[in-house]
């Protein structure tokens, strides 16, 4: 029976109570609806972010998929290990993981990979075959922490967007509440946050390549 693990909800929770939260200067009736402090107000604050971190996540994956950035088990591994050796693993271990490839799974690697489809698939079996010999905690870790960083990179680059307009509009509409000094500097704190995310996740695609390609190389 699989354990409870508290990131299946934190890592939901904190990028969609960031949405929810930069929201509420532009809708006074979401500031109204959790501001009780009630036990229900909370209940229903923690289910409505629970589902915009979701939605968040579907956003981010739906443009990693589009822009072919990276695939479950791989991350941003092809970019970072294969087409610029010397990031992730060094020349000898890259071609020390290639022969281990071939070796393993009958796949050739003759330089960069170009097919997205053929490098997922080789990255879910390395990833598999490190988890087969019990090498897997620190990806659960560092994949784990990259997810969370993903949907908070996610989360700011959407309040951003939708904060850019009415940051620097010399007049706004009167539907919009929500004084120009404080609409600035919610949308300088999701530029900063969005910047401070996209580097805390970029750090660790990183390290979970860098384990996954390692871990690989120890146990084959």
């Amino acid at each position: 029976m699989p354990s409870f693990d508290l990131y299946e909800y934190v890592g939901y929770i904190v990028p969609g109570s960031v949405l929810l939260a930069c929201l509420m200067p532009l809708c006074p009736w979401i500031k109204k609806e959790f501001s009780g402090g009630t036990l229900a107000n909370v209940g229903v604050f923690l289910i409505v972010t629970f589902l915009l971190g979701h939605f968040l996540h579907v956003v981010a994956h739906g443009i990693e998929k589009e822009l072919q950035l990276a695939c479950e088990g791989g991350v941003y591994g092809e970019d970072a290990a294969v087409n610029y050796p010397g990031t992730i693993l060094t020349a000898a271990e890259l071609e020390d993981l290639g022969t281990k490839i071939e070796q393993k799974f009958k796949i050739k690697l003759k330089g960069p990979i170009t097919d997205y489809v053929e490098w997922c698939n080789i990255t879910l079996r390395i990833e598999d075959a490190v988890n087969s010999a019990k090498h897997g905690a620190l990806l659960s870790t560092f994949i784990k922490d990259y997810g969370l960083y993903l949907g908070l990179t996610t989360a700011f680059g959407l309040v951003f967007v939708i904060y850019l307009p009415l940051a620097f509009a010399g007049t706004r509409p009167i539907s919009v509440p929500p004084p120009q000094m404080q609409v600035r500097i919610v949308f300088l704190i999701s530029l900063i946050g969005f910047c401070l995310s996209l580097y805390r996740m970029l750090y660790f695609a990183r390290l979970f390549t860098r384990e996954q390609f390692l871990s690989f190389l120890a146990v084959m």
